[in-house]
């Protein structure tokens, strides 16, 4: 069943973290691999792997630097070579751009779900987007998703830049449907800015989660072929120690985040 999505908000919500553009562990000598992630810097989550990936690195022998560009710009700078990698790509990511090599051990669990304002909606595979009409929106830079709402919606699909507009789209009613990562979305309603939006608005239903899979640090094959490998042994320790979970809580806690539901029940997928 589905249920109105409950914003419940908390005091302190949306804060945001404070750090340069570009970020890196020290002054040393020590190569330094350049990353770029599709959310902008002071997202939590960018945060987060920004902490990890330093860390990880650093047992390598390498320094991190963190370079700030827009999501549709990040794909090609990391196949070109203009930076070492990406921070995170869904898995299947490397079967589009066999230029970069998945980094094997999981950052996260990532769901591409779909947002309506009509509670009967039910996205439970990309196929049940065949019998929709309408502009369905996704986040231009989003290279997985995009792919396969063109797969599906040859000729209806649009693309906003942000979280924001692609709801605030869907509000006005000059959408169908919004689609995008759903750890993304409910973070953004998680902060005071996105909880005054949607509140101002009409009532938004989460219809569905049509892929459920998995993010990963992608690298540049021609570059880090061999640091695959390495890497992923490290991350996998890391996860091992509890330290990813840590840090994301760290960043999270930061940036104004609670542990505290912050909406309703979603339908199940």
């Amino acid at each position: 069943m589905h249920r109105r999505l409950l914003l419940q908000h908390f005091a302190g919500l949306g804060s945001a973290l404070c750090c340069p553009a570009l970020v890196h562990a020290s002054t040393t000598t020590r190569p330094v691999l350049s990353f770029v992630f599709s959310r902008k810097r002071e997202d939590p989550r960018t945060q987060w792997l920004i902490a990890v990936y330093t860390e990880a690195l650093d047992a390598l022998g390498y320094d991190f630097l963190f370079v700030e560009v827009p999501a549709n710009r990040a794909t090609e700078m990391s196949r070109s070579g203009e930076v070492d990698g990406e921070l995170g790509r869904v898995y299947r990511f490397a079967d589009l751009y066999p230029e970069l090599i998945r980094v094997e051990t999981a950052n996260n669990p990532v769901r591409f779900a779909a947002f309506s304002l009509d509670a009967s909606d039910t996205i439970r595979q990309w196929s049940d987007l065949n019998t929709l009409s309408g502009i369905v929106d996704c986040r231009q830079g989003i290279k997985e998703l995009e792919q396969a709402l063109n797969l599906h919606l040859p000729g209806h699909v649009g693309y906003v830049k942000t979280i924001e507009q692609g709801l605030l789209k869907l509000q006005e009613g000059r959408s169908r449907l919004f689609l995008d990562v759903e750890e993304a979305v409910y973070d953004y309603m998680s902060t005071d800015q996105g909880y005054a939006a949607l509140k101002a608005g009409a009532f938004i239903y989460e219809a569905g989660v049509p892929e459920a899979t998995t993010g990963h640090c992608y690298l540049n094959r021609a570059r880090h072929e061999a640091l695959a490998a390495p890497l992923a042994t490290v991350l996998l320790q890391m996860k091992d120690a509890g330290r990813h979970q840590q840090l994301l809580a760290k960043a999270l806690t930061a940036a104004g985040y609670h542990d505290k539901p912050v909406f309703g029940e979603r339908p199940p997928v």
